[in-house]
């Protein structure tokens, strides 16, 4: 049986996700695997035809394909979404026709699910079989029992090819047809308004319908907004997945990446995204600046800022994309104003969510709104403060911070839960006290309220 392996990982041979497929090949001998550190080598794949063409041979003549990557920051690395951009641009779709394909991917279960929701319906647009992945913490290799589940996994993967198993369809194809957004004559109302808004796209010359909604939008707003466009930043790479600024902040990358974030992100009251889906997600570009925002660790430094949305592509239809947008948005505490797309045939309606969503930023910013944080937000959030605290002697900068802003919020420390819950433990021994606490909880626990809706 012949495995191909595209390796998302920019560690080359030293991943960890590497290491549980090493640990497949060693209990399946009879299995020839070919491995290719896509992560690692993207920059000579995009410029070597020669290198991209030996890829695609391969996985035309294998039986499978293993995804093999870490997750980074909701999905997989810019490098190897890079690759699948260049698998479409390139026509070598039909390579991956039919083959059976999975995903193993090692992360802190953060929002893993995203990533493995993106690879399996990357995977049915190729027109392949998919088999449910295999979502690893970083040393589950190391465990036992779970490596008894790692073996298990690949057995289920092989019996599938070797049966020729029929795989059923989890994601519905994409139209990718969208109307044309003729906005018509846009006034340029005056910039009164004093506020620190930032405006980032990655719009080309292709991008008409997403230049134009940006137009819109600058017309529309009361206050002037800094425009940056990611293709005329120096950004030398994407994260390399190193760890050297988990102790003090600071990323080996010497480019604009640093300088934009802290001097233009982190400052701005209002930062608006723009960009246009590339198979189902941004394009690798915006996946690369996400990913290099790694250098700030898991601090969650833009608490008040508003932030919103303009997508030119069919976000309705990948509604995964829609919960990577509002996660990243949630979970570093920021304010999600909205999101607007040119998806609505009516372009009259798009101009009038566009300047919607301009006023919309510009109350947010004056009145500090903030929405409360939804189990995407709160969820996150625990993963990361656990994670953080079982690594504190690691990621020294993130441990510093959650220290300062007291987010170590483990349910242990609050002192007054643990008192009540003493009590209460106490009053529902006597059969009582027990009965009356029951009879009276619905009313107990309204009036706290009671007193403020008095006041």
């Amino acid at each position: 049986m012949n495995i191909t392996v595209l390796s998302g990982s920019p560690k080359g041979e030293i991943s960890v996700t590497l290491q549980y497929v090493k640990y497949i090949k060693k209990k399946h001998p009879d299995c020839r695997f070919e491995v290719f550190h896509i992560g690692r080598e993207i920059k000579s794949i995009e410029k070597k035809p020669g290198l991209f063409a030996q890829i695609i041979e391969e996985v035309a003549n294998s039986d499978g394909v293993i995804w093999c990557t870490p997750v980074y920051l909701l999905l997989i690395p810019s490098q190897l979404k890079r690759f699948i951009e260049l698998v479409f641009e390139r026509g070598a779709e039909d390579a991956f026709k039919d083959k059976y394909a999975t995903a193993l991917t090692t992360s802190a279960h953060f929002y893993d699910h995203t990533a493995h929701n993106y690879l399996h319906a990357v995977s049915e647009d190729l027109e392949m079989r998919y088999v449910d992945g295999y979502s690893a913490e970083f040393n589950d290799l190391l465990r036992p029992d779970e490596r008894i589940q790692i073996q298990n996994f690949a057995e289920r993967f092989f019996r599938y090819i070797e049966k020729e198993e029929p795989t059923g369809k989890a994601f519905m194809s994409v139209s990718r047809e969208m109307p044309e957004y003729v906005p018509g004559n846009i006034e340029d109302i005056p910039k009164t308004k004093n506020r620190r808004v930032l405006f980032v796209t990655d719009a080309s010359g292709s991008d008409s319908n997403l230049e134009r909604m940006t137009d819109v939008f600058m017309k529309s707003a009361s206050f002037k907004a800094e425009l940056v466009n990611l293709n005329d930043m120096n950004l030398r790479g994407g994260c390399l997945g190193c760890l050297g600024c988990v102790y003090d902040g600071v990323c080996v990358y010497k480019d604009d990446m640093r300088d934009f974030f802290l001097d233009k992100l982190l400052r701005a009251d209002a930062v608006i995204y723009a960009g246009s889906i590339k198979d189902r997600f941004l394009s690798a570009r915006w996946k690369m600046l996400f990913d290099r925002m790694f250098f700030n660790g898991h601090r969650p430094v833009f608490g008040g800022q508003q932030t919103a949305w303009i997508i030119s592509g069919p976000l309705k239809q990948i509604p995964n994309l829609r919960q990577v947008l509002e996660a990243f948005s949630g979970n570093p505490r920021m304010s999600n104003v909205g999101i607007v797309t040119d998806e609505c045939v009516d372009s009259e309606q798009t101009t009038l969510l566009l300047k919607g969503l301009a006023d919309q930023i510009m109350w947010g910013t004056e009145v500090g709104f903030s929405r409360p944080p939804s189990f995407l937000g709160v969820g996150g959030h625990k993963v990361f403060r656990d994670l953080i605290y079982s690594m504190r002697g690691i990621m020294k900068a993130d441990h510093d911070y959650y220290k300062e802003n007291h987010l170590y919020d483990f349910p242990q420390k609050d002192l007054k839960s643990l008192a009540l819950n003493l009590l209460f433990l106490a009053m529902r021994s006597i059969p009582s006290l027990r009965n009356q606490m029951y009879k009276e909880g619905n009313k107990r626990m309204i009036s706290p309220m009671e007193k403020v809706l008095k006041e």
